[in-house]
């Protein structure tokens, strides 16, 4: 398993669709500011995502970005995302969807490469700031199973929704 960097004309594209627009210099500053995930102590299961760009969500509203990863797994492995707790707790910040999904074949997808979108939704009464860098939310690599009649054979080909 590992994370990679998409390409740099991936993540401009997937910025664009999202409606971010920073100059070229910005862009470029963001992209080269994107830090791969790690995980912070030794007993640390989530690798944590940080935020490629400045945003400010204001509350009751959702701010979608591209995080500039693409995590590569065996196809027995998922990677699920969870808001860190501090960011959850502290702020009232969430997925939209509760527990992102990325699956093994979301790597390197014809549609956006597997570049791994975050979603950050503001519960709270006020304005939320994340800065370029901040931590916002943590993967773990988790194994699962397939039932014995399971008889998929389907082609990714695309990024969120793209399976249904």
């Amino acid at each position: 398993m590992k994370f990679e960097k998409v390409s740099y004309t991936q993540f401009c594209a997937d910025a664009q669709k999202n409606g971010i627009f920073l100059t070229p210099a910005k862009m470029v500053e963001a992209y080269e500011g994107i830090e791969l995930p790690k995980r912070a102590t030794e007993g640390s299961a989530g690798y944590d995502f940080h935020s490629p760009f400045d945003l400010i969500i204001k509350p009751g509203t959702t701010s979608i970005f591209p995080t500039g990863i693409k995590a590569e797994m065996p196809k027995w492995i998922t990677l699920l995302i969870f808001i860190r707790s501090s960011l959850g707790i502290k702020r009232g910040l969430s997925l939209p969807n509760g527990v992102a999904v990325i699956d093994s074949d979301f790597y390197g997808n014809e549609s956006n490469d597997g570049d791994i979108t975050m979603a950050l939704r503001n519960g709270s009464d006020v304005e939320q700031h994340i800065l370029r860098g901040q931590a916002v939310a943590q993967g773990v690599f988790v194994e699962y199973g397939k039932t014995d009649e399971d008889m998929a054979i389907g082609v990714r080909k695309g990024g969120i929704g793209s399976t249904t």
